[in-house]
């Protein structure tokens, strides 16, 4: 059952007090206190008991104008309405500039008036309970948008946003920085700008490939989009690009306007694999030209395979690495643990809830290689991320079965 409104009714005529507690309460849904001190009423503020506060104008000592600007002075929202005798419009136009909710003058029918009375306060309080979690949920937006964007920058992806309804498309600094480009060169007012900021960056060759894989895939959003390009860097080298992305559903499952995707570099283990595929061949080759050299090459031939079937090996592990692997990333807050990934999980051998709370010098042994303690050296790179600096360092971990291990931590 839901909690009755606590109400603060402050009044000099006693009589009133008694009579507006009487009205009030029959709607079921409000529990009235009263008072003939002002005082008493900032006192009982600080309790933080009651939802709202009535009062009347004319009052000995301090009026009702003088109230409401102490009240301000502790909370600049708290549900205030003036319920005075007092007729004179000044006194309507000082309370609502002092930031009353509601003024109402006092007289009349008393069954509508006290009416009238309950419903102020019933929507002086709920607009007030509105607010604040409109402003608890704006916070949590807040906080939420910052991990993911300090997520995107630790883990050097490209985060882009594209809108099929008028072609405007969002980009991160982390997409144009792994270009070689600047994010505040390239328009982002909301403007269609899909060419100036991807299909124009496309190296040439593999331009009209990747626009109809993508077009394709938002005009039938099944699943998860995906495929390699190669993208223009700004000094005129390509940058091979893993990208990925996913069209957002509404609450009923139907597809909206918005896509929603990630740009990984991926050039450094496109050149490996380059290198791989040609020693494949060259190994091939040498198989070709032993196979005709008869018996007395037989031993070499073995070897060679040999070294085929290993570079075969090394070319599937790398990859099924490729394809699966992640760093360990740790989401710190106030200096602990606030959220962790799966290979953390490996990497510590403690399940997620072992190492939240944690501070990074508990995950690792008291002292580094060079003697410096792992707390101080932890707190010092702590103070330097949250100072707004980069930071890329070497230091040994230690699991939950006492193994000391290197780890590069960005």
């Amino acid at each position: 059952m839901k909690e009755p409104f606590q109400v603060l009714y402050v009044d000099d005529e006693e009589f009133l007090l008694d009579l507006a507690r009487l009205f009030l309460e029959r709607s079921g849904d409000m529990v009235v206190s009263v008072t003939t001190s002002p005082h008493e009423v900032l006192d009982h503020m600080e309790s933080g008991r009651y939802d709202a506060i009535i009062s009347d104008y004319e009052m000995p000592v301090m009026n009702g104008i003088e109230l409401l600007k102490a009240v301000r002075e502790r909370d600049t929202t708290f549900p205030f309405i003036l319920f005075t005798g007092r007729g004179r419009e000044e006194v309507a136009i000082e309370a609502l500039n002092n930031g009353a909710n509601f003024y109402l003058q006092k007289g009349g029918d008393p069954k509508a008036q006290f009416a009238e009375l309950a419903h102020k306060v019933r929507q002086a309080i709920l607009l007030n309970q509105t607010g604040k979690e409109l402003h608890r949920s704006h916070q949590e937006l807040s906080r939420a948008t910052n991990r993911y964007k300090a997520l995107i920058a630790a883990s050097n992806t490209g985060a882009w946003e594209y809108h099929s309804d008028t072609g405007y498309t969002w980009c991160s600094a982390e997409y144009f920085s792994m270009l070689g480009r600047d994010i505040n060169a390239y328009d982002h007012a909301g403007a269609m700008n899909v060419k100036e900021v991807w299909e124009d960056l496309l190296h040439p060759d593999d331009r009209q490939k990747a626009v109809d894989t993508f077009l394709a895939y938002v005009n039938h959003p099944v699943g998860m989009y995906e495929q390699y390009f190669r993208m223009l860097h700004a000094d005129g080298h390509s940058v091979w690009i893993w990208s990925r992305g996913r069209t957002i559903l509404d609450d009923d499952g139907t597809p909206t306007p918005i896509t929603v995707g990630t740009h990984i570099d991926i050039t450094r283990q496109k050149e490996q694999e380059e290198q791989l595929l040609k020693s494949h061949d060259e190994i091939q080759a040498a198989y070709d030209v032993i196979a005709k050299t008869g018996e007395e090459l037989r031993a070499s031939l073995d070897r060679l395979t040999i070294q085929e079937q290993a570079l075969r090996e090394s070319e599937e592990k790398f990859r099924t690495l490729f394809e699966s692997a992640a760093d360990g990333i740790l989401i710190l807050e106030d200096g602990k643990v606030l959220d962790c990934n799966h290979q953390a999980e490996v990497l510590f051998r403690l399940s997620k809830n072992q190492i939240i709370g944690r501070s990074p010098a508990e995950l690792a042994p008291p002292f580094q290689p060079d003697g410096v303690l792992s707390h101080d050296l932890c707190a010092e790179k702590i103070r330097t991320v949250s100072a707004g600096g980069p930071v890329r360092f070497e230091c040994v971990h230690q699991n939950s079965d006492g193994r000391e291990f290197f780890a590069e931590v960005t």
